[in-house]
Order: C-alpha cells, then sequence, then structure tokens
C-alpha cells in the first residue's frame, strides 16, 4: 500500500500523524448506543472474535441459549457493531446480521463520519 502525499501531526502519543485530508474524533462522536429492547421474535446472536456478530446457530453450540425473557435482549441490526464482554481482547464485533443479543453487550451505531470496514476484519464469515 503507497503512502499517502501528505500528513499532519495529532496531538496522540499512539498516533503521530494522521493522513491530511482525515479527519480526527474521539470515538464518541463515531457511534451512537443502540439499547432497543422488545423484539423477542428476531434470531439470537453471538459475538464472537473469529467470525464477527452471527445467528447462534452459524457460531455452533458453545455458547449458553437464551430461552425465556427474550423480549429482554438488545437488538443489533445489520451494519451495528458489539461491543463484546472481552472488550479488553479487542472486542469490537462487525454484526453481519440483525437479531438480538444479550444485554450484556453495548450496541453501537457507526454515525455517517465513519468507514465502517475501517474498524471491521475483511475476512470474517459473511452473510450470503
Amino acid at each position: 500500500m503507497r503512502p499517502y502525499e501528505s500528513y499532519r501531526p495529532t496531538q496522540e502519543l499512539w498516533l503521530p500523524s494522521i493522513p491530511e485530508h482525515w479527519d480526527f474524533c474521539k470515538i464518541k462522536y463515531a457511534f451512537q448506543e443502540r439499547a432497543e429492547r422488545g423484539y423477542p421474535d428476531e434470531p439470537l446472536l453471538v459475538a464472537s472474535q473469529n467470525m464477527g456478530v452471527v445467528p447462534k446457530e452459524v457460531y455452533g453450540s458453545r455458547t449458553v441459549e437464551a430461552t425465556k425473557d427474550l423480549h429482554l435482549l438488545k437488538l443489533v441490526r445489520t451494519g451495528d457493531f458489539v461491543i463484546s464482554l472481552r472488550s479488553f481482547q479487542g472486542g469490537i464485533e462487525y454484526a453481519y446480521y440483525q437479531g438480538i443479543i444479550s444485554p450484556a453487550y453495548t450496541v453501537m451505531v457507526p454515525n455517517e463520519i465513519i468507514v465502517p470496514g475501517y474498524f471491521k476484519c475483511e475476512s470474517r464469515v459473511k452473510k450470503g
């Protein structure tokens, strides 16, 4: 990959410069939290580091399955991001499917100011 023509400095020690045409903002301005509940008929989702956010049947039977109080689970739409319980291990996962997930997860909707592909791994399982 070729470098950009010009860069500008940032105030961040971990990121000394960015391409001149990029914007720089705190992540809290790039996403909004989604906390919608009340969709018990949606499929159950799993947030995994190797596959992203996928239906439980795609991931397999290695997880505990919710069987009651499904109306309390959070709605995830395709294109959302889910911050997993293991976020300290890099657990921001892209949702390839719509469904519901444990209320222990944080569901984040990307704002139009970001490029979602930058935050997701292209090598993961995709719908269709």
